[in-house]
């Protein structure tokens, strides 16, 4: 006899090496997504504060209110102490 094909035990072996390989893989992706994202935020946040102490250093009777909020998009990126990417999901930044 001249078989051509797989039988249908050979197919689900198959299939379950497979949802193996997917089972162990899944879970590893999309926690090393989510540490990227954590990373990013960080340096993003460190971005952030370098560019609000740059902005005191150029503005210093700013620095002198108790209570001083900076508003991102009028005073930093306005100012090109930080590009607009950079921001996080804050637009106000409290000092």
């Amino acid at each position: 006899m001249n078989n051509k094909g797989f039988t249908l035990v050979e197919l689900i072996g198959v299939m379950v090496i497979l949802i193996i390989i997917t089972a162990i893989a899944v879970p590893n992706i999309s926690s090393t997504v989510e540490r990227n994202k954590a990373k990013k935020n960080e340096e993003a946040n460190k971005s952030l504060e370098y560019a609000v102490e740059l902005y005191f250093s150029d503005h210093k009777s700013a620095r002198d209110k108790d209570n001083c909020w900076i508003d991102i998009n009028e005073e930093l990126v306005k100012g090109r102490y930080i590009m607009k990417d950079e921001i996080t999901t804050t637009d106000k930044y409290a000092i």
